[in-house]
Parts: C-alpha cells; sequence; structure tokens
C-alpha cells in the first residue's frame, strides 16, 4: 500500500519542513509514503471565501482524478476535517492495518488550507478523520498527522514507540 498526503500550501517554517522530513525518512521504513503541495491560487482580501474554497478544491480534485486513473478503485481518500471521526492512537493503527488488509492501492489523507474544503471534495471523500476537537494551523496539522501515522505502524509491528 502507498499513502500519499496532499498538502495546501508550502511552508516557509524550517522546524515544520524538519519535523516533516524526518518522519516521512522514518516511514518509508514500512511504507511507500509521498506527500503532494498543492499551491492555492493567490487571492486578495475581496474574494469570497467560497471561492478561495472552490479554486483551491478544483486543485485538489486534479489529483484525486488522476489517482483514480492510475489505481482504478484501490484508492481511499480522507481529509483531515473538524467534524472527522477521532481515534486514539491504538484504534488509529488498527484503521490503517484495516486498509492494508483490504488491499488497498493507495491511502490518500489531504490537509485543506486555512479555510477547509469546497462542497466538491466532500463528495469525493470516503472517510473524514480529525487529530482533536482542539484547532491547530493547517501547518502544524502536518507534522500531528505524520507523526501518528509513523505511531501507527510502529504499533502494528510490535515495536517500543508506543507506550500505553
Amino acid at each position: 500500500m502507498n499513502i500519499k498526503l496532499i498538502f495546501t500550501g508550502q511552508t516557509d517554517i524550517d522546524y515544520i519542513k524538519n519535523a516533516i522530513q524526518e518522519y516521512v525518512k522514518r516511514l518509508h521504513h514500512y511504507v511507500n509514503i509521498s506527500i503532494v503541495i498543492i499551491n492555492p491560487p493567490k487571492f486578495n482580501s475581496k474574494v469570497p471565501l467560497s471561492e478561495i474554497k472552490f479554486r483551491e478544491g478544483e486543485l485538489i480534485l486534479k489529483h484525486i482524478v488522476k489517482e483514480k486513473e492510475i489505481n482504478g478503485k484501490g484508492i481511499k481518500i480522507i481529509l483531515l476535517d473538524e467534524k472527522g471521526t477521532e481515534f486514539r492512537s491504538v484504534e488509529f493503527a488498527s484503521f490503517i492495518q484495516k486498509q492494508m488488509n483490504m488491499s488497498l492501492k493507495s491511502l490518500i489523507f489531504i490537509i485543506g488550507g486555512a479555510y477547509g474544503f469546497s462542497p466538491q471534495v466532500y463528495e469525493m471523500i470516503q472517510d473524514r478523520i480529525s487529530i482533536s476537537k482542539m484547532t491547530f494551523s493547517h501547518q502544524l496539522i502536518r507534522i500531528l498527522l505524520l507523526e501518528q501515522i509513523y505511531r501507527a505502524f510502529t504499533i502494528i509491528k510490535n515495536e517500543p514507540y508506543h507506550n500505553e
């Protein structure tokens, strides 16, 4: 199984870039992982929020359609969304294991921009998860998601990273 992360917008914060690189390096031991950065269009402050979400959504959907063309129905698309299912780490590991057992070709996690997702993106997904009831920046969520994916694989492999 491949894991693909789709992020909206670049980050210029060094500690975030370094943490992302570290977890990607660790995860390569367990799974093929890749990151796609979508550069959102530039907007001025007069553009309605719905237009921003729609245009970012179009860019996200291009990647989803491309992935479906490559892998057919063997993909699962998951949004990180405040209204998604919350997991304890062990439960998230079970969720990942279940996806692997289904012989998926690709598991895609999408972290949107600061304003969330367009209705069109919501229509294309199979699942939503939430990292926390608290609000985090979309930049910081990247690190939290990667760490939880890494933790899930160490739980699956019974390696001494997660303490419970």
